[in-house]
């Protein structure tokens, strides 16, 4: 049985970078399901939940999910979930544009007092020091937010994760950008496309191609700025189209504001008169 539960383990993996959300919803929900059935707790199958649930936008749910866990569980550790919920709570914070509470959470998953080590701790933080970066950027401190993104993009080339290799220089390339620094965000971006070029990850796609496209924009380049948010639209619209029509997950996807920023570029562009159905 535990074999079995931690071969699902390492599918659950696959699923989630491959983009098979829908897959990946149905294993987790079937897993569960025998889990109790076996009289074990299914803590794995609420930890890659709540993973899935961070990679579709869906924080505040990832959040709760998490909560869960960490009130209820008393045989096994908590330290992922409450790391997830951190990560979570972060990114909820940045979106309300409360810059000082989503340091101070990004900044806990860090601190090794707050958060000790656990299993896959180092994605966990690589994730908070590029939320970090994020959170810097977006309050308008771009000094902090080149070191934070410098010390990302070390990090994560120090692995072997393509999905952390292509954010690294996505994010980079944001940067550059709140600098005018056009030559080394066109650089980054580049070397973040060939990532996404070379790999099947579409999780880390999408947001590159978002970004080719705003510095292509900037660059008055709006045939190829259009060409890449398309592309990027394209992947989004596969990662939703993998979950059932009717999946709760696959309309907070869609709902997420980042998401809901990217899709509004192709209504700004239809021609007048023009509607989709």
């Amino acid at each position: 049985m535990m074999a079995h539960f931690f071969a699902l383990s390492g599918k659950t993996l696959a699923l989630l970078h491959a983009g098979r959300f829908g897959d990946l919803m149905t294993l987790l929900r079937d897993g569960r399901e025998m889990a109790e059935r076996n009289g074990i707790e299914p803590w794995m199958f609420i930890f890659r939940e709540a993973w899935l649930r961070t990679a579709v936008l869906d924080f505040e749910g990832a959040r709760r999910l998490c909560e869960t866990v960490t009130r209820a569980s008393t045989e096994y550790p908590t330290g992922q979930p409450e790391t997830i919920a951190r990560l979570a709570t972060g990114y909820a914070e940045l979106e309300q544009k409360n810059y000082p509470a989503a340091l101070a959470v990004f900044a806990q998953v860090l601190d090794p007092e707050i958060t000790p080590k656990f299993f896959l701790h180092w994605y966990w933080r690589l994730n908070a020091r590029l939320g970090l970066a994020n959170a810097w950027l977006a309050s308008g401190n771009i000094r902090n937010a080149r070191a934070e993104a410098d010390r990302f993009r070390e990090a994560a080339l120090s692995t072997d994760e393509p999905n952390l290799h292509a954010l690294a220089w996505e994010v980079g390339s944001r940067v550059a950008m709140a600098e005018k620094d056009w030559k080394g965000a066109e650089d980054r971006i580049e070397k973040g496309l060939a990532v996404v070029n070379r790999f099947e990850i579409p999780t880390a796609a999408w947001p590159v191609h978002s970004t080719r496209s705003d510095l292509y924009r900037r660059l008055k380049n709006a045939a190829a700025a259009e060409r890449h948010r398309a592309r990027a639209e394209a992947i989004v619209d596969a990662l939703a189209n993998s979950f059932a029509p009717d999946e709760p997950l696959r309309h907070a996807f869609l709902a997420a504001a980042p998401i809901r920023r990217l899709r509004s570029g192709s209504a700004a562009r239809r021609p007048r008169g023009e509607h989709t159905h």
